[in-house]
């Protein structure tokens, strides 16, 4: 079959093969792992590969194109046993309070509901004091960031 320029061919050794097919044929696998392993195997274009298009494995498994792009271009950068487990995620999270705002909410959150309550208030109108009295103290420093 007629390969459309791939960048990323992915050509399985014996003992990848062997492997993939373990995974794809295991049923106590987690279901991201076991799709990646048949695309792969779809994708093979090494000996007693199936070689199909992209288009083809988008048909087969249910996929999208991109999710297959992915697959064969992590598989192309790690290898295709390693590309079986999800990348590791490197994003960093900027700190919405600093030490000083953090402490004042952990003191707002373990201090006694406020009094003056009916006795048979639902936990939602409780928590909606908690909130309100969240914001007051700490409404612009939670929300100056946006």
């Amino acid at each position: 079959m007629a390969q459309h320029n791939k960048k990323f061919i992915i050509k399985l050794s014996p003992h990848e093969r062997t492997k993939l097919e373990h995974y794809a044929r295991s049923l106590r696998i987690a279901a991201q792992k076991k799709q990646r392993a048949q695309i792969l195997l779809l994708a093979n274009q090494g000996e007693d590969g199936k070689a199909l298009p992209d288009s083809a494995i988008v048909r087969i498994m249910d996929v999208s194109l991109s999710t297959v792009e992915r697959v064969r271009e992590y598989a192309y950068e790690v290898g295709p046993i390693a590309a079986l487990t999800a990348r590791k995620r490197n994003r960093t999270y900027e700190r919405k309070l600093d030490g000083a705002a953090e402490a004042r909410l952990i003191k707002i959150g373990c201090s006694t509901p406020p009094t003056g309550l009916p006795v048979g208030v639902s936990v939602c109108s409780r928590m909606s004091s908690f909130a309100y009295r969240l914001l007051t103290v700490l409404g612009t420093k939670l929300f100056a960031g946006r």
